[in-house]
C-alpha cells in the first residue's frame, strides 16, 4: 500500500489523539481537584484568585481542539518566537541599546514585534481584539477637562494584569511599550534577544525585597522619555500579580513614585466558559487549554493619559492618592469593585490549593494501591 500525505496526517492525529486524551482525562478527573474541592467558606476571601470557570468549559470543544488544532498552534508560536527572536537580534547587531535608536531602526523593529507578535495572537486563538477608546471624565467627573486637551507622552502605561496574553498585546500595542525584566534576562537567548531589542529596563535585584533597583530603572526610563529622547514608554502592571479579572488589586508604588503622567489602559478576556487567566492552575496547562479552543477574545479600553497637576502632588509620599485615583478610573471601566487584597493573599492562597493538590495526590494513590491489593487477592483466591 503506497502512503500519502494525508495517512501520515492520520497516523499522527491518532497516535496524537489518544496521548492528549488520556492527558485531558486525568486533568478533568482528578488533576484539578485543589481548585474544585476546596473549602468554599476559606476560599471565598481569595474570590478575585480563584479559578470559577471549570464548570462551564465546553468540553467536546476541548477535547476537538487539542487533537486537531493544539499541535499546530504550539508549533506555530514556538517557531514565531524563534524567528522573532532571531530576527531582533539582527537588528540590534552592533548597536548600543543604552543609547537613542535611529528612526528607520525604531520603525524595523516596532514593524517585527508588531507583526510577528499579531501572529502569535492569531496562532493562540485571538483572531479579533476589540478596543475601545474612552475619556478619563467618563470614569472621574472631577478630573479637568482642559488636560484632556495635553498632547505631552506618558512614559508609563499602566494596566491591570490577568494573563500572559497581556504581554502579547502590549507588544501590538500602538503605544509601543517596553517592559521591566530582571538583569539575568537579558542574558537569554530569544526572549532577551526581544527584550533588548525593545529597549526594556534590566534591575539587578537579588531578592524581591530589593525594591530600589526598581525604583531607579522606573524613574530613569521617565526622565528620557520627558527630556524628549526617543525611548518606549514602560508598561507596568500596578497590582504586582495577576488575578481573574472580578476586581482591581491594590496599586503599588513604582508606577507612581515618579508623579509622572501615566496612559491608564484595561484588558478584559470576555469569553465566559474559559478564562485564560493565570492562576492558581499550573501556566502550561492554562496555555494548552488555552489552544484547545477555538477563539480567544481580547477587550482593551484605552483611557489617555491622566495627568495629575490637579492633586496637588508634593512629595513622593504623595504617590498613593494618585495610585487610589487611577485604580478607581480601572475599576469603574471594568465595573468590577477594588479589592485591597495583593501578592501576600495570593501566595496565601497559592500554598492553601498546593496543600489540598497534595492531600488528594496522596488520596488517590492510597486508594489505586488499595484496588491493586484487592485484585491481587481476588486473584490469588
Amino acid at each position: 500500500m503506497e502512503f500519502r500525505l494525508w495517512h501520515y496526517f492520520a497516523i499522527f492525529h491518532l497516535i496524537w489523539g489518544v496521548i492528549i486524551s488520556r492527558w485531558l482525562y486525568r486533568l478533568l478527573h482528578g488533576g484539578l481537584d485543589h481548585l474544585l474541592k476546596e473549602d468554599p467558606e476559606y476560599a471565598k476571601q481569595f474570590e478575585p484568585f480563584r479559578r470559577k470557570d471549570i464548570r462551564n468549559w465546553n468540553l467536546y470543544e476541548i477535547y476537538f481542539c487539542a487533537i486537531f488544532l493544539l499541535p499546530y498552534r504550539f508549533a506555530a508560536n514556538m517557531i514565531l518566537l524563534v524567528i522573532l527572536g532571531v530576527l531582533c537580534k539582527a537588528l540590534t547587531f552592533g548597536v548600543d541599546l543604552n543609547k537613542e535608536m535611529s528612526l528607520w531602526r525604531r520603525l524595523m523593529i516596532r514593524g517585527v514585534t508588531a507583526g510577528l507578535t499579531r501572529l502569535m495572537l492569531y496562532c493562540c486563538g485571538v483572531y479579533h481584539i476589540e478596543r475601545k477608546y474612552h475619556k478619563i471624565t467618563d470614569f472621574d467627573p472631577t478630573y479637568p477637562k482642559e488636560l484632556l486637551k495635553r498632547k505631552e507622552r506618558a512614559p508609563i502605561v499602566v494596566s491591570n494584569h490577568i494573563s500572559f496574553l497581556d504581554v502579547f498585546y502590549f507588544a501590538v500595542c500602538r503605544h509601543n511599550p517596553c517592559f521591566m525584566a530582571k538583569r539575568e534576562i537579558a542574558d537569554w537567548p530569544i526572549i532577551g534577544w526581544i527584550v533588548r531589542c525593545k529597549q526594556g529596563v534590566f534591575v539587578k535585584r537579588e531578592d524581591r525585597t530589593n525594591k530600589d533597583a526598581v525604583l531607579a530603572g522606573i524613574k530613569e526610563r521617565v526622565r528620557q522619555v520627558q527630556s524628549g529622547q526617543h525611548y518606549p514608554p514602560m508598561v507596568i502592571f500596578p497590582e504586582g500579580t495577576t488575578t481573574n479579572g472580578s476586581a482591581v488589586m491594590t496599586f503599588k508604588r513604582g508606577a507612581f513614585a515618579s508623579l509622572a503622567p501615566v496612559r491608564v489602559m484595561c484588558l478584559e478576556y470576555p469569553r465566559k466558559d474559559f478564562n485564560p487567566a493565570y492562576d492558581n492552575m499550573n501556566l502550561m496547562v492554562t496555555f494548552v487549554l488555552m489552544l484547545s479552543h477555538f477563539y480567544m477574545r481580547i477587550r482593551v479600553h484605552d483611557m489617555g493619559v491622566y495627568y495629575p497637576d490637579h492633586l496637588n502632588l508634593k512629595e513622593e509620599s504623595d504617590w498613593e492618592i494618585y495610585a487610589s485615583k487611577v485604580q478607581q478610573i480601572v475599576a469603574k471601566c471594568l465595573n468590577v469593585p477594588v479589592n485591597p487584597m495583593s501578592l501576600r493573599e495570593r501566595m496565601e492562597y497559592y500554598y492553601y490549593t498546593e496543600g489540598l493538590k497534595e492531600k488528594f495526590k496522596k488520596e488517590r494513590s492510597k486508594k489505586k494501591n488499595e484496588l491493586a491489593e484487592n485484585a491481587a487477592k481476588t486473584k490469588r483466591e
